[in-house]
């Protein structure tokens, strides 16, 4: 069908079916036009067969699978066509479809461009109930609706840049892939599956949420939300070249376990967190046919830093774990637990070493400190500074060293093992 730069407006009782024959490139267009609006009660396309497209606005409604392919880019917008039917007088009658501003399957969903972005507008209903895929092969997408996914597991798969500006939920796990994210103030919402989102620049963080796993490679990531929560999970998976949030706006999370590998750290935590070994953390990647490929980030361990550590809780305890929950830093180190509502008791626990190889460290527990790991400066004249509301206890053979620098350690009950502060001083009260 080619309706040059006019729209088409196609309606079926039953599925729409490209009877091309599938070549490799599967490059066949089936429709040509403006505006494309689709209403079609069980498939669009199939999922080794998409429709294949050159419009510049789609709307489009599957009452099962739909699977479209754009040779350019594309708008999911409002759409209406009207057409002049003849009649048996040979005058016309204008008829023109409602307005349907859709990308709407009641199963799978693919939408691929091969060249150009993908803008979902403002208004626009997009939801599915099967395993879903967005790709702009070569382009950007922009997503500013909300986006359901029932049943399934979604990818986004932006070339380069993807602007988040509409909720994602899913039942499934969430694959995001761009050389740039940018989330509005916006949430993603796995329930209980895992997230992973993957940008070679800058993550401009929103809020995701689930009682599954969550894990971020990128650049750097910035928080866009103000003080309200970035990530809520079990585990939390930082990989992250340069900074994870900033000294004037740390990434809010609610997480029982972190780990991360990169530059500088600043968390706030909602209440408890363990530094830990995270395990295996996977999703599903769907493909142009909705075929899965599980997309795997590995285990890893402790926190390890090209730049500064804050870690702080509003309401909870800070706990390493032994062997794998050790805190590296080149820069300066702070960890701070605190009780808000000053109903609770909440301690730090430090069962591995905490290193800063070129900075302070500074330990600040709302009730005890327990240190069954070493604490350790590196650079000449750099300071450890110990502050705990009740009492400071050193397991037998624990070391707290600094280089030719002061150490302070202010509780009530104290349990030394073994300070050494070189040729500077070291106070305790």
């Amino acid at each position: 069908i080619n309706a040059g730069t006019a729209d088409v407006s196609i309606t079926a009782g039953g599925s729409l079916i490209d009877t091309d024959a599938i070549d490799s490139t599967n490059s066949d267009v089936d429709i040509v036009s403006s505006k494309l609006l689709l209403d079609v009660s069980g498939t669009i396309g199939s999922s080794t067969n998409h429709i294949e497209t050159t419009v510049e606005t789609l709307s489009a409604k599957a009452g099962a699978g739909l699977f479209i392919s754009e040779t350019n880019g594309l708008n999911i917008d409002s759409v209406t066509v009207d057409v002049n039917g003849v009649n048996i007088d040979a005058t016309t009658t204008s008829t023109t479809n409602s307005a349907q501003e859709n990308l709407v399957s009641t199963d799978k969903l693919v939408l691929v461009t091969n060249t150009g972005d993908i803008d979902v507008t403002n208004g626009a209903i997009v939801s599915s109930n099967g395993d879903t895929l967005i790709k702009a092969t070569s382009g950007a997408i922009t997503l500013s609706s909300a986006l359901n996914v029932g049943t399934g597991n979604l990818s986004v798969i932006a070339n380069t840049l993807f602007t988040q500006d509409g909720n994602i939920t899913a039942q499934g796990t969430i694959d995001v892939l761009a050389a740039t994210i940018t989330m509005g103030a916006v949430n993603t919402n796995a329930t209980n599956a895992n997230v992973r989102y993957e940008s070679t620049n800058a993550l401009t963080l929103g809020e995701i949420t689930t009682s599954g796993d969550v894990s971020i490679k990128a650049d750097s990531i910035v928080d866009i939300n103000g003080d309200t929560n970035n990530i809520s999970a079990d585990e939390l998976r930082l990989e992250v070249t340069n900074g994870t949030g900033n000294a004037s706006n740390h990434i809010e999370t609610n997480v029982s376990e972190l780990s991360s590998n990169g530059g500088s750290l600043f968390i706030s935590e909602a209440d408890s967190i363990t530094i830990n070994e995270t395990s295996t953390i996977s999703v599903q990647r769907v493909d142009s046919t909705t075929g899965l490929t599980v997309t795997t980030d590995s285990v890893q361990s402790n926190i390890v830093s090209s730049g500064d550590v804050v870690i702080t809780t509003v309401n909870g305890s800070i706990t390493t774990a032994v062997t794998n929950g050790s805190i590296t830093a080149t820069g300066n180190i702070l960890l701070s637990s605190n009780d808000t509502d000053n109903d609770d008791t909440f301690s730090i626990t430090l069962n591995s070493d905490v290193v800063s190889s070129s900075g302070n460290i500074s330990i600040n527990s709302d009730y005890d400190l327990v240190q069954n790991g070493d604490i350790t400066v590196s650079t000449a004249g750099k300071t450890v500074d110990i502050f705990v509301s009740n009492d400071i206890t050193m397991t037998d053979g624990t070391v707290t060293t600094s280089n030719d620098g002061n150490i302070r350690l202010k509780g009530a009950d104290i349990k030394l093992s073994s300070l050494n502060a070189g040729t500077s001083n070291v106070s305790l009260f």
